[in-house]
């Protein structure tokens, strides 16, 4: 624009930012009519049945039809154009388009009367609002005001720097973001050397509706489709030729005017012709969409993350993350030419985004995948989707457990079974009901369970998949009792991750897993059914060293050693076997911090370091003399959770990460050829 012409003494160029496409999908059409005498080749001319009118409207004549509709503006700069023999053009934005009056001001321009610009025939004013990565136009609050109450159509443009076109494009849509646009956004660039091709293609990017708007030197560059130019073709500054010199057919709209006389305002101004609809827009507000894994579904060690992404002022980033946890940033701009059909109005035919998450570390049960999109004005807007990640290693004739909970916010989550986790992590989200059924169990033999629920204590006992609980009253399951009947040799073991305490200790058989009167909430919940042992059954006793508390009690046959939730390290283990053969042993080996792999030791050996406050980072475990079994271990990991269960001399923990150990699990199983 021509105030900061005189400033810079470079070319205009204008970047425009619109946010909805063609009503009617076409671009726009114009023609372009001009005498003999401008330089244009008037063979080259398109001829139109039109008629002027009698009455100058600042310092433009309207272009009529044969119907009187006003389809274009004879340019003119009054007597002075005919008195230096110059012919006028005329710049036309098609027959079958409304076209609007407007002006473009700056903190610089005196506007004393809004309603008398807009009797002179103004219906459309763009307002400078930000420059380079922090200017604010102090003037800009004041100028919206004033014309929008007139009931004149608004719309902003950013003054650009060659910055960051990031940052640049970020600065703008925060700050056009506290008005409500009638007209699409506009960025002015206007370099004091040769126009960066490389911010302004980084600058459109942002956008899929950008419009840019420069003179012929520097639009026809930019390989934009003319729908997408707003021209400048403005008489020069001394009014005294037209210097048009290139086609108009298709353009958003003209700048036409430098140094236009209008009255309301003091001093001179830019008159322009926009095209109503390439320019006028409606608010639009950001829509998210996740379309893959679908709610509740089964999931494997990957997982592709995908959907789309619209928005007013364009997606600047979306971050996946895991049951709260952050772990990636997507890949946005793919192409989704079905959204592109379902809402045109944003013109976005490349609003898809796709993330591989990698759930190989995570544990079995219930998941929240959540994507959050990050637009440019700052805002922000989440969706989230729950998943299931099944043992497949679990046969589906073998003797289990079955239970699913109903979760504020989400409802029922999918079935997990045998001890994967049911519920959510990280969210802050109560568990409101849950059912629990046995799977393959003898005809007779059934799961009984209770809860004790917020305003109403313990429930009467349910069995076989009845729900307990409550749904759809918001109140919260605070604790439960779980026994079984009818199974003789089994116990059902049952845990609780609750409010400001995590997870629990396993209890089991009728036992109380939760809180009673202290109003915390249960998130989730993991149960399995396991066969007792007796004096014959070959077994596992483990004990763990762990910081701050020493030596633990022995555990055996799955039960946890060590401790979750609370950053300790594990220091120290020994293992022995129970009621195996009197050849068989069991041999272990850790990985100790600023040791590396320490030598196997076997049968009740101490290994890790005592008293010195070194970390295991990984063990390995292996049978001698014991055909037809298998020794089975898994570790929870600093910052990772419970790992996969890993067997016979594999490695559990992490080796090179410098990541503690902080509980392990470990189980002696029949092999299936036993």
């Amino acid at each position: 624009m021509k105030r900061h012409k005189i400033l810079s003494l470079a070319l205009t160029v204008l970047i425009m930012l619109p946010s909805f496409a063609f009503s009617n999908g076409q671009a726009v059409k114009a023609e372009e009519i001009t005498a003999s005498n401008t330089g244009v080749n008037s063979s080259a001319t398109t001829n139109i049945s039109a008629e002027k009118s009698t009455t100058q409207v600042n310092n433009s004549i309207p272009f009529r039809d044969a119907n009187g509709k006003i389809i274009g503006y004879t340019l003119t700069n009054g007597t002075s154009a005919q008195s230096n023999n110059t012919t006028t053009g005329k710049h036309l934005l098609g027959a079958s388009d409304q076209t609007m009056q407007g002006i473009d001001v700056y903190s610089g321009t005196d506007v004393t009367d809004w309603n008398a610009v807009k009797n002179a025939g103004v219906t459309a004013v763009y307002i400078k609002l930000t420059e380079g990565l922090t200017y604010n136009n102090p003037k800009a609050q004041e100028q919206y005001n004033g014309a929008k109450s007139a009931g004149l159509k608004v719309g902003a443009y950013h003054f650009g720097r060659s910055n960051s076109a990031d940052s640049e494009y970020a600065h703008f849509a925060a700050e056009a973001s506290k008005y409500k646009w009638d007209l699409k956004p506009v960025l002015d660039y206007e370099p004091d050397q040769n126009p960066d091709y490389n911010y302004i293609s980084q600058f459109m990017s942002k956008n899929p509706n950008l419009v840019f708007y420069s003179f012929h030197s520097i639009a026809d560059n930019t390989g934009l489709p003319l729908n997408k130019i707003w021209i400048a073709e403005p008489i020069d500054a001394q009014g005294s030729k037209y210097v048009y010199t290139g086609t108009t057919k298709g353009y958003a709209g003209i700048q036409y005017l430098w140094y236009g006389n209008m009255t309301g305002l003091n001093g001179d101004v830019d008159k322009d012709i926009f095209s109503y609809d390439v320019l006028a827009s409606p608010a639009l507000q950001s829509l998210l969409s996740i379309d893959s894994p679908t709610s509740n579904g089964a999931v494997s060690d990957s997982v592709n993350v995908t959907g789309w992404s619209l928005s007013n002022f364009g997606t600047k980033q979306i971050t996946v993350s895991l049951d709260g946890q952050g772990v990636g940033n997507a890949t946005l701009k793919q192409a989704r030419s079905d959204i592109e059909a379902k809402y045109p109005e944003y013109n976005d035919a490349n609003s898809g985004f796709s993330y591989t998450l990698d759930l190989s570390n995570t544990t079995y049960g219930n998941h929240t995948i959540t994507v959050t999109a990050l637009e440019y004005d700052g805002t922000t807007i989440s969706q989230s989707v729950n998943v299931v990640k099944n043992d497949t290693t679990i046969s589906q004739a073998a003797l289990g457990v079955s239970y699913k909970t109903h979760v504020q916010n989400f409802g029922w989550l999918a079935s997990v079974m045998n001890g994967a986790e049911a519920g959510t992590s990280g969210q802050g989200l109560r568990m409101e009901a849950l059912n629990i059924n046995l799977v393959n169990a003898p005809a007779d033999a059934h799961i009984q369970y209770q809860a004790h629920v917020q305003n109403i204590g313990w429930q009467d006992w349910v069995s076989d998949g009845q729900e307990v609980g409550t749904d759809g009253k918001g109140f919260r399951v605070e604790a439960m009792k779980i026994k079984l009947q009818n199974m003789p040799g089994y116990s059902i073991q049952y845990r609780a991750y609750v409010q400001n305490i995590g997870w629990q200790d396993w209890v089991s058989d009728g036992q109380e897993a939760g809180t009673n009167g202290q109003g915390l909430r249960v998130e989730k919940l993991q149960i399995r059914l396991v066969k007792i042992s007796d004096n014959s059954t070959v077994g596992v006793s483990y004990q763990g060293h762990v910081q701050n508390v020493g030596w633990q009690d022995p555990v055996e046959n799955g039960q946890i050693a060590g401790t979750e939730g609370q950053d300790l390290r594990v220091e120290a283990l020994k293992i022995n076997l129970k009621n195996a053969p009197a050849n068989a042993h069991i041999k272990y080996q850790s990985h100790v911090q600023n040791i590396g792999w320490q030598n196997w030791v076997s049968d009740g050996t101490e290994v890790g370091t005592d008293g010195k406050g070194l970390r295991v980072e990984a063990i390995k475990l292996q049978l001698e003399n014991m055909p037809g079994y298998s020794v089975q271990y898994r570790a929870h990991v600093q910052n990772i959770g419970w790992q996969d269960w890993v067997s016979d001399g594999q490695e559990a923990g992490t080796d090179g990460k410098g990541l503690r150990v902080e509980a392990i699990e470990i189980r002696i199983v029949k092999t299936a050829n036993n």
